[in-house]
């Protein structure tokens, strides 16, 4: 089934980068002209369609817990990793939101330019000061109510099982006073396995978010 998973990430990749030059550039583009919203949340729902669209033909995304998610209240989510999969299906939820991404993550065509107009927050796993930047601009990001997602494994599953939680994201929230709603992210791995970013396979099943329980600021600090 290596050809046709092979031929499937081909065709994932087409769509992507035909929606983003022919739709999602154009109108973040004139958005940012006419629109004034220092934090872009707009910009994170045109890609979330953009995500939807994209995904749409490949597989199916089944959301549980939906009446957990936050209305307008800035949370941190987290969410465990097993795929590059995760993030185009998290974008289902509707959510505005910033990613905690790598900064190399942003020199991927197009892909980088959308995420530097929806100002990702990044980071350099390596660099202590890095990471001290990137934990100062998510709780200043949080205060302003805007909501931030993170993979708090830090780095994606080979085999499904949750790796060690990094402690970044509860401190953030607890330095912010915000809920942290968890997530759990089903099938992705199935789809296209950590470092084999060159497969999609098929999975009739699809992909499954499961929105737990927010935990909320009081219970957080």
């Amino acid at each position: 089934h290596t050809p046709l998973a092979m031929l499937r990430v081909l065709g994932l990749a087409l769509i992507l980068v035909t929606l983003g030059v022919f739709v999602v550039f154009p109108v973040v583009a004139v958005g940012l002209l006419v629109k004034k919203d220092p934090a872009r949340k707009w910009v994170d729902l045109v890609i979330c369609a953009w995500a939807k669209m994209t995904i749409s033909p490949f597989f199916r995304v089944k959301i549980k817990g939906h009446e957990n998610l936050p209305k307008d209240e800035a949370c941190v989510y987290v969410a465990n990793h097993q795929s590059f999969m995760d993030i185009l299906s998290v974008y289902q939820l509707f959510k505005s939101f910033k990613f905690v991404s790598k900064a190399s993550i942003l020199k991927i065509p197009l892909v980088g330019w959308a995420m530097k107009r929806a100002k990702t927050i990044t980071i350099e796993r390596e660099d202590r000061r890095s990471q001290l930047n990137t934990f100062r601009e998510c709780v200043e990001a949080l205060k302003k109510g805007t909501s931030i997602f993170v993979f708090p494994e830090g780095t994606r599953s080979s085999d499904g099982k949750l790796l060690k939680f990094k402690r970044g994201s509860v401190s953030m929230a607890k330095r912010a006073k915000v809920p942290i709603v968890p997530l759990t992210i089903l099938g992705t791995g199935r789809l296209m396995p950590a470092t084999k970013e060159y497969l999609l396979y098929q999975n009739n099943c699809g992909v499954k978010l499961v929105v737990h329980p927010m935990i909320s600021a009081k219970e957080v600090q």
